[in-house]
């Protein structure tokens, strides 16, 4: 609903939609770009980029998400950990804000919606926000398929995170 009425807006304005490849995340993009498409005057694409994938979780990859807190925990003292073997905060945090840095410098005058996963998005956000990475998880929560607004002059330039 908040994509269709923010995009009756601005009849013609293209969306670029942009991806995990990851299924779930790919599935709510492609159903996405259905609503969209159907809507009269609104252009849309979607790319899949493997960047927006989910972070690694290490040792904990494929097992019960009860461990993630434990990840959490260290990643509120340590941005640049690795306990459990899991992808580093601002190892996340860099290749996110690289995949939008690239975007706005490509894609003038379209916005762009990205669909990804919940880490990833979390972590980008603090990067919107000009939060220290550790502090991730006391942002307020992103639901599934929730849609917040950023602009990219939020972000610091690229080669600056």
């Amino acid at each position: 609903r908040f994509v269709e009425e923010f995009l009756s807006k601005y009849p013609g304005r293209e969306l670029m939609i942009v991806s995990s490849d990851f299924l779930r995340a790919k599935e709510t993009a492609e159903d996405v770009e259905k609503v969209v498409r159907s809507l009269p005057t609104q252009k849309v694409s979607l790319t899949l980029e493997p960047r927006l994938r989910e972070r690694s979780f290490g040792t904990w990859e494929g097992q019960s998400t009860d461990h993630y807190n434990d990840v959490w925990q260290h990643d509120a003292l340590d941005a640049d950990h690795h306990v459990f073997q899991v992808e580093s905060v601002n190892q996340v945090r860099n290749r996110a804000t690289d995949v939008v840095n690239e975007l706005n410098t490509h894609n003038h005058g379209k916005f762009i919606l990205l669909v990804a996963h919940g880490d990833v998005l979390q972590i980008l956000q603090t990067a919107f926000l000009r939060a220290d990475p550790r502090s991730h998880r006391s942002l307020r929560h992103l639901e599934n398929a929730e849609v917040r607004l950023m602009t990219p002059t939020m972000l610091p330039a690229q080669g600056d995170h």
